[in-house]
C-alpha cells in the first residue's frame, strides 16, 4: 500500500474518532493516577469468549511479573464472558467492569452512561491487548483517564501513546 493511501486511511480513521467523540459529548477531565499510592492498570478486553480464554495465561504472568506484582490491575471486559473471568480469574484481577460492547455501539445512552462511569476512573497504564481495533472502542479508551495507553498491532491512532509492534505472518495470537 503506497504512502497517500495510508495517509488517505489514517486520516479517515481520525475524522470517525471525533464524531463519535463529538456525538457523546465526552471530553474527561484527566487526572493523574500516580497520586493514588498503588499503581493501577487497566486491560481493555472487549472481544468474545474464545479471546478471552487466550488472554488468560497472560493474566497470569502479567501480575506474577515484578513490575505488576503490588499493582491494582482491572479488567473492563464484555458482559458476555462475564461469569467465566469472574469465576476463573478472581485471584488475579482485583477489580472487573462489564459493557455490553455491542449494546455500547447501538445504544447512544448506554454508551454515554458506560463512559461516564470509566471516566470516572483513574489509572496509571491502560492495556488493549487486540490487534484490530475500531473507532468505538478507541473512543470508550480515549475516555478513561491514563497515564499511558499501550496498545497491540499496526494502526496507530492518536488514541494510543504506544503501539507495541506484531510479528508479520500467520502465527498464534498471543505470540504477536
Amino acid at each position: 500500500m503506497n504512502f497517500f493511501r495510508r495517509l488517505r486511511r489514517k486520516l479517515r480513521a481520525e475524522h470517525r474518532l471525533s464524531i463519535v467523540r463529538k456525538c457523546d459529548g465526552i471530553r474527561p477531565d484527566y487526572v493523574d493516577a500516580a497520586e493514588s499510592a498503588q499503581k493501577r492498570i487497566l486491560i481493555v478486553k472487549y472481544d468474545a469468549i474464545g479471546d478471552y480464554i487466550l488472554l488468560r495465561p497472560v493474566l497470569g504472568k502479567l501480575r506474577s511479573a515484578e513490575p505488576y506484582r503490588n499493582t491494582h490491575i482491572t479488567l473492563l471486559g464484555n458482559s458476555i464472558f462475564r461469569s467465566l473471568a469472574e469465576a476463573l480469574d478472581a485471584d488475579i484481577i482485583d477489580a472487573f467492569l462489564w459493557m455490553d460492547f455491542p449494546k455500547a455501539s447501538q445504544d447512544m445512552s448506554y454508551r454515554k452512561e458506560c463512559i461516564s462511569e470509566l471516566s470516572a476512573q483513574s489509572y496509571n497504564q491502560i492495556l488493549v491487548p487486540v490487534h484490530t481495533r475500531d473507532v468505538l472502542r478507541e473512543h470508550i479508551v480515549h475516555a478513561v483517564p491514563s497515564a499511558e495507553k499501550i496498545a497491540f498491532g499496526a494502526n496507530s491512532t492518536e488514541v494510543f501513546d504506544r503501539i507495541l509492534p506484531a510479528r508479520k505472518g500467520v502465527c498464534f495470537e498471543l505470540d504477536r
